[in-house]
């Protein structure tokens, strides 16, 4: 074992680095829970009282989970290990890779006119975010 000969004052501290703060430019307030496309990053709103059309706030882009939601286009069929898009007119995931929707996963359950549940894709955390497609 080494000894430290110099107290650098040396102190790391880690929040939750799968949030990224940015500034709602929507036009609209989002909810909590709410997946969004704000800034180039895709997630799930993680302020309790939303985040108001202006103003900053946290969402969640952390790629190390599966996501659950009803947040989908009713009438769209997900096939499971199949990818998944965000419609950011619509505010919903959908099965097509249509001009302007994003890839934000790929499906790994389904339950067609309910819900869907899929893998987030990493993100890169700059500031270009996501490439919509």
């Amino acid at each position: 074992m080494t000894e430290a000969k110099v107290n650098y004052n040396f102190e790391e501290s880690q929040e939750n680095v799968s949030q990224v703060e940015v500034v709602n430019d929507l036009g609209y307030a989002v909810k909590h829970l709410e997946l969004v496309l704000i800034n180039g990053y895709f997630g799930e709103v993680r302020e309790f009282d939303g985040i108001a059309n202006g103003a900053a706030g946290k969402i969640n882009i952390d790629d190390k989970r599966l996501i659950g939601t009803t947040q989908i286009d009713l009438a769209d069929v997900f096939v499971l290990d199949a990818p998944v898009y965000f419609h950011v007119a619509n505010k919903v995931l959908e099965v097509t890779s249509a001009a302007g929707n994003v890839f934000v996963g790929m499906c790994t359950k389904v339950n067609n006119g309910v819900s869907v549940e899929f893998k987030p894709v990493v993100q890169r955390t700059s500031a270009t975010g996501l490439v919509v497609t």
